[in-house]
């Protein structure tokens, strides 16, 4: 993978989602989810993107050099983790609380969507 770019499936956004076209980033629309590529320097661009505009209630990650989710509660509180050993269980109950799922880890919930699978390091 290139380390420069990073990778988001992006649901919980509305078409105002495109106007990052206008700062650099790719985006593809796939029925009501975008996929979206940016290089790594436009990574605070997209995160003050995605605290603003995401949905209450959703939350989004990015797939770079590191792995970052951004949740953002129903009464709109966000919060940001890298993912790291330490926090993995955390993010993953987060995951499956949000989605009303029950993933079994990290890696294989972000495998399971094709977008991420040829991006993600084994």
């Amino acid at each position: 993978m290139n380390n420069d770019l990073c990778f988001s499936f992006v649901m919980g956004f509305d078409d105002n989602i495109l106007e990052l076209k206008k700062k650099g980033f790719n985006i593809e629309k796939d029925d009501e989810y975008y996929l979206v590529s940016f290089s790594k320097n436009k990574s605070n661009i997209f995160e003050e993107f995605v605290i603003k505009n995401m949905q209450l209630g959703f939350w989004n990650e990015y797939i770079g050099e590191e792995i970052v989710f951004i949740f953002k509660y129903k009464d709109g509180k966000t919060e940001k983790y890298i993912l790291d050993e330490e926090n993995h269980d955390l993010i993953l109950k987060l995951c499956c609380e949000f989605a009303d799922a029950k993933f079994t880890s990290i890696k294989d919930m972000l495998l399971d969507n094709d977008f991420y699978k040829d991006k993600l390091k084994g």
